[in-house]
């Protein structure tokens, strides 16, 4: 029996995306697939025959859960890291690193990136030799092709709801659901400098989502016809947004299903460096970023990638203003620029490719855990 283990930590940003992957194997390759809450798969592996387990990363909390116990019994660990690439980059590279326990890549079966820029960034880790592969991730083909046939009755039910809407993401996760930094298995040295770097982010965040939800009130007060969906972060606790726009009746913080036929329902997305961004580019919903005007040494600099693939540049109310306007008009001249660009960040992320090629690479595993069982 070929068995595949699915765990997913946040529903609302993995479940779907698995639970396609999870049909793919059972269709195509006669897999027994469980799938669901990641913490329940811990005390299950060990009463399970070997298996072959997509581990969301690889960290010691996923080594001692559920990569050891899996390995232990003769299955196989693929890692495929959600949190993706968008955030990579010098100023959070303890942040990143620390997540990784070097003990625990010296068993993993493969590391799959999402593209060029983790393919890089992990590619340095010398465990890791061997074992890295660019892959993609499943949850492009949530707001490609596949999506939208998936998607299609949500996404004109919200539209059907809301007409033509502007999708609003958080991206700053200011105050937590747990208010918890992670702890990770490294040196005390490396816990606080991790530590005093997230306190740094968190305090950027907090004057960027100022400044972001600041023009966001000013446009919905120019364009009260038009409604503003805000889309908390799947971690962060919505209590803020939920104050800070009580008062206006066009704008609604709402927290409901997977993202993805939000995007694709929506006339465009507002962001400000997050990777909604990277999936409206993929699904063709045209994306305004705004763009970080704090001070003047912050002027014109960019978080994530988002702003890569968009003509749509906002760092004031008029400006994003127009650009609503612009979409709502129908006009996509000149939008989108450079897409062809992000199949490198984000492999093949629009030939509605990942999930069949996850399930080759699971499948092949699973053929080789049979034969040494």
């Amino acid at each position: 029996m070929k068995l595949g283990l699915l765990p997913c930590e946040i529903y609302h940003r993995e479940f779907d995306a698995k639970l396609i992957l999870a049909a793919r194997l059972a269709q195509t390759h006669n897999f027994k697939v469980i799938i669901g809450y990641d913490k329940y798969f811990n005390g299950l592996i060990k009463h399970l025959p070997p298996a072959v387990l997509l581990e969301k990363s690889c960290s010691t909390i996923m080594w001692e859960g559920r990569i050891k116990p899996t390995k232990e019994k003769g299955g196989r660990a693929i890692v495929s890291d959600e949190e993706g690439f968008n955030d990579l980059s010098k100023e959070k590279e303890i942040i990143f690193t620390n997540r990784l326990d070097t003990h625990a890549t010296k068993h993993i079966d493969m590391y799959c990136c999402w593209g060029e820029i983790d393919f890089k960034f992990w590619g340095r880790i010398p465990t890791l030799e061997n074992k890295i592969k660019i892959l993609g991730n499943c949850r492009s083909d949530l707001v490609n092709s596949i999506g939208k046939k998936l998607y299609a009755n949500q996404s004109e039910a919200l539209r059907q709801i809301y007409g033509d809407y502007i999708l609003v993401s958080d991206n700053f996760c200011v105050e937590r659901i747990n208010n918890m930094n992670p702890i990770f298995n490294v040196s005390e040295d490396k816990r606080q400098e991790a530590e005093k770097k997230e306190t740094e982010l968190r305090q950027k965040n907090k004057e960027n989502r100022d400044v972001f939800a600041n023009l966001i009130d000013s446009a919905a007060e120019r364009i009260p016809s038009i409604q503003f969906i805000i889309r908390p972060h799947p971690v962060a606790d919505s209590k803020w947004w939920d104050c800070r726009f009580s008062k206006i009746r066009n704008v609604h913080v709402v927290y409901h299903l997977n993202v993805d036929p939000w995007i694709i329902g929506a006339k465009a997305l507002v962001s400000m460096g997050c990777t909604t961004a990277l999936q409206a580019a993929i699904a063709k919903t045209p994306i305004i970023e705004i763009e970080q005007v704090i001070n003047e040494t912050d002027k014109n600099k960019n978080t994530g990638l988002g702003h890569k693939f968009t003509n749509l540049k906002a760092n004031t109310s008029e400006q994003l203003v127009e650009h609503i306007h612009k979409v709502i008009a129908g006009d996509k001249k000149q939008i989108f620029k450079d897409l062809d660009l992000l199949n490198r960040y984000w492999h093949e992320c629009q030939t509605s490719s990942a999930t069949n090629k996850y399930s080759e690479v699971i499948n092949d595993f699973a053929d080789k855990t049979d034969k040494n069982a």
